[in-house]
């Protein structure tokens, strides 16, 4: 395939991880592994164009419910957070991952905690902060394969010969990520993190603070994300318990910035879906979130120097995650804006 061919190109020794990425663009094994994914996934993709053409008015309304919510985002999550609070709930907002950090080992102390890996929890470097202090289990079938070696591509592509499952686990204490939460105090997770927060006392729900909505918004954005990925992504609504952490990591700032337009983003992971370069090196781009976006979000986080470690300059500007993308994120152009800034900055 020629996705694997131009990925040589570009693979150029910008940070230590552009070695293994050369490495996984020729690696004849993971290249019959992708193939094998993406026949299996053919269908439910084609079942995406389909839907989304279908649902044209949806999209509609969902870029609206964003825009709408970026307009002054940070009164709406101080809003949403007091009427959570009201229906009895702990709401802790997390300016920085370290914040994460300290609130979770101020409840639990040394404790075993259990994890469900996912970009949110990734991006707040829980697994980072407890592997030394606290006994962990992982509990993931998604993120099993990882664990053993195979190399991540995609949650909710099939992985090839792996039949991995997670760990069981008798902590009191889990760290989950939500989809989006409503101000009633509902959540949308998916399978894995429904299991651990039933089955956990005190579980820890990690939320951004761009995908908290009202109970009739959460509906509209939640079919969009299944149907933009082809209902690959499966999400189930739960009810709050535990503790719940509004996570922030200047997104707040961001929504008051001339690239706000970056929050419009629902993760669907539609962009990452068609990235020919995510396609083939996987989450050496763009994690923990997934491709140009994921590299985007990393810069505008932690500064230029973190986009460029995950592969800003990897992007091949093809615009196909433009075109996929169901909320119109100009990712392309975001791409251009923090090259540049690189280049002002000399990283």
């Amino acid at each position: 395939m020629c996705i694997y061919n131009f990925t040589l190109k570009i693979a150029v020794d910008l940070n230590g991880s552009s070695v293994i990425a050369k490495k996984r663009a020729l690696d004849e094994k993971l290249r019959m592994d992708i193939d094998t994914i993406l026949e299996k996934s053919a269908k439910a993709l084609e079942n995406r164009e389909k839907m989304l053409a279908e649902n044209a008015m949806l999209i509609d309304e969902v870029k609206m419910i964003k825009r709408a919510q970026l307009k002054n985002l940070d009164k709406h999550v101080f809003d949403s957070a007091e009427k959570i609070r009201k229906c009895g709930f702990t709401v802790f907002i997390a300016k920085k991952p370290v914040d994460v950090a300290e609130y979770v080992r101020g409840v639990a102390g040394e404790k075993k905690i259990a994890i469900v890996p996912s970009p949110q929890t990734i991006e707040a470097e829980v697994m980072q902060a407890f592997f030394v202090s606290n006994s962990v289990d992982i509990i993931s079938e998604r993120y099993s394969g990882h664990k053993r070696g195979v190399p991540f591509l995609h949650p909710y592509f099939p992985y090839p010969n792996e039949k991995g499952r997670g760990e069981r686990s008798d902590a009191r204490f889990a760290v989950v990520s939500a989809a989006a939460v409503t101000d009633s105090g509902r959540l949308y997770v998916e399978r894995e993190e429904a299991e651990a927060i039933k089955n956990a006392k005190e579980p820890f729900v990690i939320v951004s603070v761009d995908r908290i909505f009202t109970d009739a918004e959460a509906e509209k954005v939640i079919k969009l994300m299944e149907i933009s990925s082809g209902n690959l992504m499966k999400l189930e609504k739960a009810e709050l318990h535990g503790h719940l952490i509004l996570f922030d990591n200047n997104r707040l700032s961001l929504s008051r910035s001339a690239i706000k337009d970056l929050l419009m983003c629902i993760n669907c992971y539609s962009c990452s879906l068609y990235c020919p370069v995510y396609l083939t090196i996987g989450s050496l781009f763009g994690s923990p979130m997934m491709a140009g976006i994921g590299a985007l979000s990393a810069g505008y986080q932690s500064g230029v120097k973190m986009a460029v470690n995950r592969g800003l300059y990897y992007c091949t500007l093809c615009r196909r995650c433009d075109v996929e993308c169901p909320t119109e994120v100009p990712i392309s152009e975001l791409v251009l804006r923090m090259r540049a800034k690189a280049q002002v900055s000399g990283v």
